[in-house]
């Protein structure tokens, strides 16, 4: 769905001046993944 463009999370050097926005947007769109993944994994599991 994204692609997170370094390991560690953060956003490129490119993005300027809305980075902080930009940041919090990265930050939002990881807790939601992880939490789709962990959706999809109990569903998966028949919980």
């Amino acid at each position: 769905m994204f692609t997170v463009t370094k390991a560690d999370g953060e956003v490129p050097e490119e993005m300027g001046e809305d980075e902080e926005l930009t940041r919090r947007e990265l930050r939002l769109l990881q807790e939601a993944a992880l939490a789709e993944k962990v959706a999809t994994s109990l569903t998966a599991s028949g919980v």
